[in-house]
């Protein structure tokens, strides 16, 4: 049922993308390119971006305090293969590191960018799984982007209640704008949910808004190759405060949520 549901909902992204960008085509003629503003050719594309966050959170989940996190991306033609990283503790006692090494094989153009990841987290949470994401951005002039990312393979699995071992098909979905401001600031609003029993809400429920987030970064265009990006974000999980509130009548670390630091990227 999750995997047919899954397709339509798919299949129903890939037709409205589809759609967005034939769009942009037909409005060529009248120089309409709000639509398609991105470059017709791609040839060799490197990046390396290093980052210091106070928090790792991640889809309206606290996974660790202090940390650095980067990623190299090599790529030609639109395909491209990405090394993310991790490093850092669990919170900021230092009581316990939780690194953690993503490894992405995807295709991207037109604003599209589907890829596989493969994630490995060490220690003493230790896990290796499989996610499969699509990712779509309008334009660079009209910065909406759908996120739509699922788990087939690998960890991610509960116990239904004949104890037998289910694989979740964890999903998740993510609305959100980029909004342009003086002096070179952008403010980030996110949405994102998940749409059935889930690892994001610890397998416990349906349904459920995970994730609403706001992040504002100023960057500084320091060379031709490299910029700089100082970063603040506040989130919230909404399902973790409901369940939060009417298990334990409290809140968590889960409930609100906060985020800074600061990004270098070379390109």
């Amino acid at each position: 049922m999750k995997r047919s549901v899954f397709t339509v909902v798919l299949c129903t992204a890939v037709l409205f993308i589809a759609s967005a960008h034939v769009h942009a085509q037909d409005t060529t003629s009248t120089r309409s390119k709000w639509l398609d503003d991105y470059p017709k050719k791609v040839g060799f594309t490197w990046g390396v971006n290093l980052e210091a966050h106070a928090n790792y959170i991640w889809r309206g989940r606290r996974v660790g305090g202090l940390c650095h996190q980067g990623d190299a991306t090599v790529g030609y033609g639109g395909a491209y293969v990405d090394a993310w990283w991790s490093l850092g503790a669990t919170d900021w006692q230092l009581n316990e590191f939780l690194p953690e090494i993503d490894v992405v094989v995807g295709f991207r153009r037109w604003g599209l960018d589907v890829n596989f990841i493969y994630i490995r987290t060490f220690g003493n949470h230790k896990k290796d799984a499989g996610e499969v994401r699509l990712k779509y951005k309008v334009s660079n002039k009209l910065p909406l982007s759908l996120q739509i990312t699922t788990r087939p393979c690998l960890q991610d699995h509960y116990q239904n209640e004949s104890g037998e071992l289910v694989r979740a098909y964890s999903t998740y979905f993510e609305l959100g704008y980029d909004f342009a401001l003086p002096y070179d600031l952008t403010i980030a609003p996110r949405v994102g949910f998940t749409p059935w029993k889930s690892l994001y809400t610890g397998y416990l429920g349906n349904f459920a808004v995970n994730n609403i987030s706001m992040t504002l970064t100023k960057t500084w265009k320091v060379k031709s190759f490299m910029d700089v990006n100082a970063f603040a974000a506040i989130m919230t999980n909404p399902w973790w405060i409901s369940y939060e509130q009417r298990e334990n009548g409290s809140l968590s670390a889960n409930g609100l949520m906060f985020d800074a630091g600061i990004k270098v990227s070379f390109k």
